[in-house]
């Protein structure tokens, strides 16, 4: 019993996240409101990486996150350094989020 319970979360995230991948591929529309303004505020956090080390904390720490956690935008930088900068790419963070759960 307790070999299934991590095989059904692992179908369960790879499930989670191919119904996101299909979702992004299928949905045409731009980003409204909110996903905008989270994909500004992340697309922001990682224009930072280019600032050197002492601006780029002072930047980061200045920045308004319109009352999310930091946290959020920030593990997007390794998604778009990967996968490049596009909305499937930051919104894969979620696939990441879910496993966690």
């Amino acid at each position: 019993m307790h070999i299934r319970s991590p095989l059904i979360l692992a179908t369960f995230v790879i499930a989670c996240g191919a119904s996101i991948h299909y979702w992004h591929r299928i949905d045409t529309r731009p980003p409204l409101q909110d996903e905008a303004i989270r994909l500004r505020a992340s697309l922001r956090c990682l224009d930072d990486l280019h600032l050197p080390l002492a601006e780029r904390v002072s930047s980061l720490a200045l920045k308004s996150f319109d009352n999310s956690p930091p946290l959020l935008y920030l593990v997007t930088i390794p998604f778009y350094l990967l996968a490049g900068t596009d909305r499937g790419a930051a919104e894969m963070v979620n696939v990441l989020f879910v496993s966690l759960m």
